[in-house]
């Protein structure tokens, strides 16, 4: 399945997705964005949600999405997991974006982002993430090459690889075996924004990019 057309869902609170809107319960494979996908609220290159134990694999995203809350392969993603996925477009958020995806979960029910990359560039007035944003995650294999730029540098700010954005109840975050080396605005975090990683190993992330590793 892919889509090489322009999708755009220009109502105050519309979603809108290049391939599928939601995936619920699901297996996905293979899809891909060529397009532009743009809306005011919600966006995702491949999917806008990805949700209830779901599981996205070999999905890519090469075009532009914009929105307040935006992710290069899928906006939203609660207690499912991306394998093999990875993002080469700009992605824009009015409040957050995301290279791969953002992400939720529960600490007994986390989402998984496994084997995934982006290299398209990540900008936001609020927050900015290399690969994936969100609350109890794991994050395994993953890299960041694209630029990744936020316009506040205060408690919002940009990430090399991953980060939360608004923490409320236990927050578990864990990541192994990942990489930034993008280039990044001021004083961001060449892995994370703040101290907030659970469990972290073999780690790594390019010292001239960034202010340190969180």
């Amino acid at each position: 399945c892919y889509n090489q057309g322009t999708v755009t869902a220009s109502d105050a609170q519309g979603a809108a997705s290049g391939v599928m809107l939601t995936v619920h319960g699901s297996k996905v494979t293979d899809c891909y964005n060529t397009g532009e996908v743009t809306a005011v609220w919600d966006a995702g290159g491949v999917a806008e949600k990805v949700e209830d134990g779901s599981i996205m694999t070999n999905c890519y995203n090469i075009g532009v999405v914009t929105a307040s809350d935006a992710g290069g392969v899928a906006n939203a993603v609660e207690e499912s997991s991306l394998n093999r996925c990875y993002n080469t477009g700009a992605v824009k958020g009015e409040f957050l974006a995301a290279g791969v995806a953002s992400t939720s979960g529960e600490p007994n029910r986390k989402s998984v982002i496994a084997n995934c990359f982006n290299r398209g560039e990540v900008s936001a007035v609020e927050y900015a993430r290399g690969v994936n944003e969100g609350t109890n995650c794991v994050t395994i294999n993953c890299y960041n090459l694209g630029g990744v730029f936020s316009q506040n540098q205060g408690i919002a700010g940009a990430a090399g690889v991953a980060g939360p954005a608004l923490r409320s109840g236990k927050n578990e975050q864990m990541m192994y075996n990942c990489y930034g080396a993008g280039p990044m605005s001021e004083n961001s975090g060449g892995l994370i924004y703040g101290n907030v990683m659970t469990e972290m190993a073999s780690v790594f992330y390019q010292e001239d990019t960034a202010a340190g590793y969180f």
